[in-house]
């Protein structure tokens, strides 16, 4: 995780293809979208820490999660 500072009053975290992975092949990977097909332990650890940072600071988060991150977003 990069330490750089937060600059604006709320704080958007997209998860979307895993790193390295086209578009193409991480839909491919989660079609047809019913399980998780591969959990990124280190995507969520740092999902957290940036999570916990913004709340520290007070800022409002908000986390999208694409369904070609891990395969499906759970419910």
């Amino acid at each position: 995780m990069e330490n750089e500072p937060f600059t604006a009053p709320f704080v958007l975290l997209r998860l979307l293809t895993p790193l390295k992975m086209t578009y193409k092949a991480a839909k491919k990977r989660a079609e047809p979208y019913t399980k998780t097909v591969e959990e990124l332990p280190e995507m969520r650890r740092d999902t957290g820490e940036r999570v916990k940072k913004a709340m520290e600071e007070n800022r409002k988060t908000y986390v999208l999660v694409n369904n070609r991150s891990e395969g499906n977003a759970s419910s």
